[in-house]
Formats: C-alpha cells, sequence, structure tokens
C-alpha cells in the first residue's frame, strides 16, 4: 500500500480509471481508496505553495550553494543567463553568446559555461567562467570542452584542430587534456594522451558531483587511472584477453565494463586483476551495480538483474525500462508516462535488487533522478493539465510526502539543494524542502 501524506493543504486520490473485470482488479481498486483515506496530518508547515516561479522560457537550471543559475531562451536572440535566490529574487543577468552556450556546473565561487553542444566543429566550442556572485567572466578559453570539477581545479579538453562534431565515444587523435585554476583559467597541469587511447571520467564517490578519477584505455590494452588534481598516473592494469574492436569503456567501482564493435553486450573485467570475469550476451543498455552482490542493465523487454560475480541472470522485471536511483538493496524503477515507456504508464516501482520482487507500486506519479536522502523526487501531473503535485517518495515504505503544488510538465527534470526542490518543465518552479 502506498501512503500519500499531504498535510492539510489538497484532497488528493488517485485518477480514476476504467474498471476492469476480475478479483484482481478489484483489489488494486480497494487499495486505491484505502491510500486516498490513510492520510497523514504531519505535512510541511505552509500551504505548499511555491517560492517562487518563471512561466516560461528555461532550458535548464542548476542549483549550487543557496544560488539558483538559469538558462533562458529570448525570441530574436540566444537568450540570458541569470543568477538567482531560491527565492527568486535576481542578482545578475547577462546575455549567451550563442545558442548553443549552456551552464555546465557551478562550484566553489564560479559558475562554468560550456558552449560543446550542438552540430558545429569540436573546435568552435570553448568554455567560459563567471563569478558567480557578480557575473562577471573571470576567463575564456576558446576550443575547448568542459569535462567538469575536479577538486581545485577545472578539467578541460582541448580540442583545437577537431573539425568534427565532440564526440567522447572513439579516438583517432591525440586527447589534450588540462587541469585549470576555476579563477583565472591558467593550467594546473597539462597532458596529452597518445591516437588510440580512449577516455572515461569516474566519478567520486564521496562527492558525486566531483571527478575521481580519468581512465584511459590504451591502444595496447592496458587501463591507467589518473589523478584529476594532478594529471599523474596512480595504477595501471593490463586487461587480459582484450584483442580489438573495443568501441568505449567506463569504470564502475571494481569494474571495468568494455564495449565491443559488433559484439551484442559488453565484457567485464575484474579493476585490480585485469581478469575477465564474464560477458553480457544480450542487447541493452550498459550493465551497472544495483545493489550487494547484484548487477542491473535495462533491456527492450525490461530491467534484468545479474550475478555480481558471474553474469548470470537471477531475475526479470518486464515492460519498464527506467531506472531512477538505487538505495541500498531498493531499485527505484517505472515509466515516465511518455514514449520512452514500454508500457506508456506512469508508475513508480519499488524492487528488492536481491530477488526482483516489487515491493511498492506508485500508480499515476513520474520518479525523477534526484533524491533526497533515501527518497526520491515524484511527481503527479493533473489529468490534461500542465500542473500538479511534487512529493518525496520513500521505496522502503511506499509512502509520498507531498512536498508542493504549482506548474509541472509530464516528464520534469528536478535539482535540490538550499532546502529546496527546484522543477523545470511548464517553466521553472521551486518550492520548499519539508
Amino acid at each position: 500500500m502506498s501512503l500519500i501524506d499531504l498535510g492539510d493543504a489538497w484532497a488528493w486520490s488517485p485518477p480514476d480509471e476504467p474498471v476492469r473485470r476480475g478479483r484482481g482488479r478489484l483489489a488494486e481498486l480497494v487499495v486505491a481508496v484505502l491510500a486516498a483515506a490513510l492520510l497523514v496530518a504531519d505535512g510541511p508547515p505552509r500551504d505548499g505553495r511555491p517560492l517562487f516561479t518563471l512561466a516560461d522560457r528555461v532550458l535548464d537550471a542548476q542549483l549550487d550553494g543557496g544560488l539558483l543559475f538559469v538558462s533562458r531562451f529570448e525570441d530574436g536572440g540566444p537568450g540570458r543567463f541569470e543568477a538567482r535566490t531560491v527565492g527568486g529574487r535576481l542578482l545578475w543577468s547577462r546575455p549567451r553568446s550563442g545558442e548553443n552556450e549552456g551552464l555546465a556546473f557551478a562550484a566553489g565561487e564560479v559558475l562554468v559555461l560550456s558552449s560543446a553542444y550542438g552540430r558545429q566543429s569540436a573546435e568552435e566550442a570553448g568554455a567560459t567562467a563567471l563569478d558567480r556572485r557578480t557575473g562577471a567572466q573571470l576567463w575564456h578559453r576558446p576550443a575547448s570542452v568542459v569535462i567538469g570539477p575536479a577538486g581545485p581545479v577545472v578539467l578541460l579538453e582541448d580540442v583545437t584542430g577537431v573539425t568534427r562534431p565532440y564526440t567522447r565515444v572513439g579516438n583517432d587523435t591525440p586527447t589534450r587534456l588540462l587541469g585549470v585554476d576555476p579563477r583565472t583559467g591558467a593550467p594546473a597541469w597539462d597532458q596529452t594522451l597518445p591516437a588510440g587511447s580512449l577516455v572515461s571520467y569516474d566519478g567520486s564517490d564521496a562527492h558525486p558531483d566531483t571527478l575521481g578519477a580519468i581512465d584511459e584505455l590504451t591502444a595496447g590494452g592496458t587501463l591507467q587511472r589518473r589523478d584529476p588534481v594532478s594529471g599523474a598516473v596512480t595504477t595501471r592494469t593490463p586487461l587480459a584477453e582484450l584483442g580489438g574492436n573495443v568501441s568505449d569503456f567506463t569504470v564502475s567501482g571494481d569494474r571495468v565494463v568494455v564495449g565491443r564493435i559488433g559484439q551484442p553486450g559488453p565484457d567485464v573485467y575484474d579493476l585490480a586483476s585485469g581478469r575477465l570475469l564474464w560477458r553480457l550476451g544480450q542487447l541493452g543498455g550498459r550493465p551497472f551495480r544495483c545493489g550487494a552482490g547484484r548487477w542491473c542493465f535495462v533491456g527492450g523487454d525490461g530491467i534484468h538483474g545479474l550475478d555480481a560475480a558471474s553474469g548470470r541472470s537471477v531475475w526479470d522485471v518486464g515492460q519498464y525500462n527506467d531506472i531512477f536511483d538505487v538505495s541500498g538493496d531498493l531499485i527505484v524503477a517505472g515509466g515516465l508516462g511518455n514514449s520512452t515507456s514500454l508500457t506508456h504508464d506512469p508508475v513508480v516501482l519499488a524492487i528488492d535488487a536481491r530477488t526482483g520482487a516489487v515491493t511498492h507500486r506508485l500508480t499515476g506519479w513520474v520518479a525523477t533522478y534526484i533524491t533526497v536522502g533515501p527518497r526520491s523526487v515524484v511527481t503527479h501531473t493533473d489529468a490534461g493539465q500542465w500542473q500538479g503535485l511534487v512529493g518525496l517518495y520513500d521505496p522502503r515504505t511506499g509512502h509520498v510526502r507531498v512536498v508542493g503544488r504549482g506548474r509541472l510538465g509530464p516528464a520534469p527534470r528536478c535539482r535540490t539543494g538550499a532546502g529546496v526542490v527546484v522543477c523545470l518543465g511548464n517553466g521553472l518552479t521551486v518550492w520548499r524542502l519539508p
């Protein structure tokens, strides 16, 4: 049973659905009625109205350090960047240099912009850093692609002379990487990787928004891990039985996942020894950790759980093809309620990663990829309307704590931080978290 915690702001009930034959459907209706009736009264101590709303023309937003950075478009021009407080007060505004310039990230005292978007040649891209408090430009580096923040440096890739659109898959030219000072753009280190080397970037476990390692897979089959702060190689691991036809790779915890041209699924290696552990012989998305002793991948027929040691399939959940979060041994999955969902059915599922059992099902809601502790940000859009509810879903209990009501799209992009949740879709709306 899913419990909807509304406080005393609204009277929400599950959407009307046609009655189907059979006891199973009757049981579902009984559960829906009970879920609507068992409301609790410990909602947030306000009426759930947004702190503020930008009605339209919003492209993207970043939330960092109590400030909201927004990218907006304008008729007859490329648009503007804005900085606002989470309450909506405008701090500064400046024009975008072009339609392909967007927000990369905010960290420390800088806001970093990147123009490596669209179909232009890579060398037309550029990286720009602004003072987050004033919007003043600190530095600009042409022919550069922003990779991300790495502690005291910003990681860039120099793409001078690269005339094709930018891509990180495959590499037949040398790759020049730089770690630069966030406020001055001065290089702290500069390394060029040889042609034939593939590069992947691993997030930090302690700080997910910061790069934890630069991973290089050489043409000879050796995985080299580099410290992104210094650019220095920290470990070297030859991968056994690697051979050729490698298209891409990633490092996930203590495993290396290698994709091959012409092979339906990737190979999975042990990071420490370089030993080939197993091969995924099925078409689908790249496998990833989804609980203790479990890996998952999403295929055309649903979500599949694998034994982490052997790659053997241990469970399947059909129909749904979106995994939004993994919290311990619980997976938050479901459908977005649009063409990306196999069922076209807005629903949130809690799945036990050990067994594949669906422990909770929340119909009519859509999950996002954003969490607040163990809870996922979820939304419920009114039928035929671009407005609805935003809430926090606990996969352990199936309970939703409603945060607020306002403008929402059918599959919004949300951010959290500084005690608020921000959702994009039908403009931008900010609510205070309970």
